[in-house]
């Protein structure tokens, strides 16, 4: 039983690089500085400082504390697998709550694992298993310890990514074990026991990276797909005022602006595409109030890379700015909100009328908020930012022709 709970605590330690159920993982990779991951990348993995890992066995009384993970030869692979060894130590044993020195595992403990990554009920999670057969590893035990000298490790382990959810790009992701609840089919075994992991690990890469989603297909315009760049002309108009909510110290702010003009707009190949847009005619409201000392200063400036990509069966437009950043707001006193505050995170746009894949002359663009609000969206500062409104696109052209259609596929 003891053996079994380092063998988990070391799954753990791969977690982040691992993932889970067979449901889509076909559709889902790694992403690395906002491109999927094509070869391999290595990828390391720690604990927090003055963290440890605990295996329970509630139902034998067995506990196993440990403070040193480390993974060997950890790789991200395309299509978002991956594989590594997994190596723990300093480890210790209590039975029925009291310390045993004559348990301590026989250490380092390791384990060949791999694993696939997918996203599940809007939530990222990762499923361990065996690089090969069905047993993740053997503890062992030296005399006079009353536990058997071999324990085998069987099973599967599923684990959640905490606070970005693995879904937007960050150097390091935190990890922990799934609730049993969520994958009652799931987990490690001990001779029929189930072990619970309790605590937290690290997965660093270096670079930006993420579990993400499957990319869309290219632009399509006047019948045509986008296969090299295209600079294009777009006159688009307020359809539903655009908004921006969000929260400043606790208490709701609210940026509308009545006028928004695209001064650039680039088609790229493989559905991205380079725009830069400005706000201007913009309000601030505070508690619901109307604050004329809190005008931005305008125009607004909003740079972006768009990407296509699906989501759940559906088409979306993804967009991120400069470095993460898409422009710095500016006050200035006696305004109550800073004098600068930064708009970052990610941009999710969908067709508000469902016709992104339809070649048509206009469409209607709004955010996705229910894609925003599983896999991360815009920051004002440190606070959730959503866009209220929709803009109409009216006409694309290129060059001095005429409205053009246009349209987005999806692969």
């Amino acid at each position: 039983m003891k053996r079994r709970g380092l063998y988990l605590a070391l799954l753990v330690t791969v977690a982040g690089m691992l993932a889970i159920t067979a449901t889509a993982q076909a559709e889902n990779a790694w992403w690395i500085l906002g491109k999927a991951l094509s070869e391999k990348k290595e990828v390391s993995v720690s604990m927090k400082a003055g963290e440890e890992l605990k295996l329970v066995i509630t139902s034998k009384g067995t506990e196993f504390r440990c403070n040193n993970l480390e993974l060997k030869d950890g790789l991200l692979l395309k299509e978002g697998e991956s594989s590594g060894t997994i190596s723990i130590s300093s480890c210790t044993t209590y039975l029925n709550e009291a310390l045993s020195t004559a348990c301590k595992p026989v250490e380092p403990i390791a384990a060949i694992v791999k694993g696939s990554v997918a996203i599940h009920s809007e939530k990222f999670y990762d499923l361990l298993v065996p690089a090969e057969g069905s047993t993740f590893t053997t503890l062992k035990f030296s005399e006079p310890c009353p536990l058997p000298s071999e324990v085998p490790v069987t099973g599967s382990l599923v684990l959640e990514c905490l606070e970005s959810s693995c879904t937007q790009e960050a150097t390091s992701h935190l990890v922990q074990e799934a609730p049993e609840a969520s994958f009652p089919s799931d987990g490690l075994k001990y001779m029929g026991q189930t072990a619970k992991l309790l605590g937290k690990v690290t997965v660093k890469l270096g670079d930006n990276w993420s579990a993400y989603l499957t990319p869309g297909g290219p632009w399509m315009v006047n019948g045509s797909n986008v296969v090299s760049d295209l600079a294009v002309t777009v006159v688009s108009k307020e359809d539903k005022e655009i908004e921006l909510l969000t929260k400043f110290t606790g208490i709701e702010v609210g940026i509308a602006c009545h006028e928004v003009k695209t001064t650039k707009a680039l088609l790229e190949a493989a559905g991205r595409a380079q725009v830069i847009v400005e706000l201007t005619s913009c309000n601030t409201f505070i508690g619901g109030t109307l604050s004329k000392s809190c005008k931005p200063f305008e125009p607004i400036v909003m740079g972006a890379t768009l990407e296509t990509f699906i989501y759940k069966g559906k088409l979306y437009v993804r967009a991120l700015g400069t470095s993460g950043v898409f422009t710095t707001l500016e006050f200035a006193p006696p305004c109550t909100l800073a004098e600068e505050i930064v708009i970052r995170g990610t941009i999710w746009l969908e067709d508000g009328e469902g016709a992104i894949e339809s070649e048509q002359s206009t469409h209607l663009v709004q955010e996705a908020k229910n894609v925003a609000e599983a896999v991360g969206g815009m920051k004002f500062g440190t606070e959730p930012l959503l866009i209220d409104g929709s803009l109409l696109i009216e006409e694309v052209k290129v060059g001095t022709s005429a409205a053009l259609k246009f349209s987005v596929l999806a692969g």
